[in-house]
């Protein structure tokens, strides 16, 4: 008796009826021995879809993603997060070696084009969140620039220069754009 315990906050019931119905799937043909499984809404989670901790038996999920790309999506990282417990279960170890490609990729799970390569592309996607830039540094010069998510360190700021006019980054003006 596999048991699968869900604390998904922010996710619609019949959404949650179709995650379940896809992991009871995948767990009857990929029988990894798995006692019980948890999985869970992270609101945390900024950029990546997913996060398994296989020793643990946890999966954590990004409600953004879920609110920007579907369902269907929210599925297809499961199964990815998935593969992770199953290939620690089975090997002891995880990552994205070709044995974890293969057994995403039959479960249906994703993986983004980089990782995926030219072998695997049927198991890629290019669905995933894009921080925003926030901060914008400018040369007084008119032609240096830099756009960031996160402001620059001083110790980054006193190694950069503007190619044109010398100028250290230190001296350009920082902008902050407000959402």
């Amino acid at each position: 008796m596999i048991n699968i315990d869900y604390m998904l906050k922010g996710i619609k019931k019949e959404d949650q009826d179709k995650l379940t119905d896809a992991v009871w799937a995948a767990l009857k043909v990929y029988d990894a021995g798995e006692k019980r499984i948890t999985i869970r809404t992270n609101n945390r989670l900024k950029t990546t879809a997913g996060r398994a901790y296989p020793a643990a038996r946890i999966i954590e999920l990004n409600v953004k993603h879920y609110e920007k790309f579907g369902v269907q999506d929210l599925i297809e990282t499961t199964m990815h997060e998935l593969a992770h417990i199953i290939q620690y279960r089975r090997h002891g170890y995880t990552g994205h070696d070709a044995c974890f490609k293969d057994l995403c990729v039959e479960m249906g799970g994703t993986m983004n084009a980089t990782m995926a390569g030219k072998q695997w592309a049927a198991g890629a996607t290019d669905n995933f969140i894009r921080s925003e830039y926030k901060h914008f540094y400018n040369c007084p010069c008119g032609t240096g620039w830099a756009k960031r998510v996160r402001p620059m360190t001083l110790k980054r700021q006193r190694r950069g220069c503007c190619k044109d006019c010398g100028t250290p980054i230190t001296g350009w003006t920082h902008t902050i754009k407000n959402n």
